[in-house]
């Protein structure tokens, strides 16, 4: 179990402040706490993302990720990605991320896009109707054929 706290947007004197409180919660409750750029983390165990994507991965059967990082602590889960994973930097960081997002704002959008095409795809929404196919055989073979004259299997 862990929590992440992003300052970020918040002015100099609010983050010293949240820090320093944060810090103290760590000590006075024996928790691992961590400070890398405008994220703090609290965590009960040793943090360590790369094996916790990989248990996450085990425990769902993912045969993909899509891993948004954007603190160096990020950088170990990043390297674990393969295949059809997909890595997003989200600031200007090195990374070894294969794609990069200008600001949290952008990756507010991707995550959007991904959740119509998604849906879309859940729905069927990008599916054919049956009744424009053409069914054609010769006795022994049958072929389905989409509208655009495309053999649908």
């Amino acid at each position: 179990m862990a929590v992440s706290i992003h300052t970020r947007p918040a002015a100099a004197d609010v983050v010293a402040a949240v820090t320093a409180t944060t810090r103290d919660i760590a000590r006075e409750h024996g928790l691992f706490f961590i400070v890398e750029g405008s994220v703090l983390d609290l965590s009960v165990m040793e943090p360590c993302k790369a094996d916790a994507l990989a248990n996450l991965r085990s425990r769902v059967g993912a045969s993909a990720a899509l891993y948004a990082a954007d603190a160096h602590s990020d950088e170990l889960a990043t390297a674990t990605l393969r295949g059809p994973d997909m890595g997003l930097r989200v600031g200007p960081e090195e990374t070894r991320a294969g794609h990069r997002l200008r600001d949290p704002e952008s990756f507010a959008r991707v995550l959007a896009i991904l959740f119509e095409l998604r849906r879309a795809w859940l729905f069927g929404e990008d599916g054919v109707g049956l009744e424009r196919h053409l069914m054609t055989g010769n006795g022994t073979s049958t072929a389905l054929i989409t509208p655009d004259a495309k053999s649908a299997g």
